[in-house]
């Protein structure tokens, strides 16, 4: 059962710090000012505390369990996060918001050859 709730937590946090530091690097757009520190240091200290929680787990649990579950839940987590705070993704590219492109004219459309 511990197992099974360190699996949770470790996927959870690694989830939403994948999340919050995309938001907070895209927030912060002078990578080398101290907004972007403020906006993606402390999403990155809690990672840091996720996977010395995964590193535990991998020396008492066996390997075949703890990457995979923790890896899916991982996908799980971002996923869910990700929709709660309002990340959009269409076409394989993700936005922080929803832009509408005009359709293209006919005319913009190189003949095929």
């Amino acid at each position: 059962m511990t197992s099974v709730l360190s699996y949770l937590l470790v996927g959870s946090i690694w989830g939403s710090t994948n999340v919050l530091m995309k938001l907070g690097a895209d927030k912060a757009q002078d990578k080398g000012s101290i907004a972007y520190l403020k906006h993606v240091l402390p999403p990155f200290l809690l990672n840091l505390v996720g996977s010395s929680l995964f590193y535990y787990l991998l020396s008492s649990t066996p390997l075949s369990l703890v990457i995979p579950i923790t890896n899916s839940l991982t996908q799980l987590f971002t996923l869910m996060f990700s929709r709660v705070l309002g990340e959009v993704r269409y076409m394989g590219r993700s936005e922080a918001t929803v832009s509408i492109q005009p359709p293209l004219r006919s005319s913009s459309i190189p003949p095929s050859l």
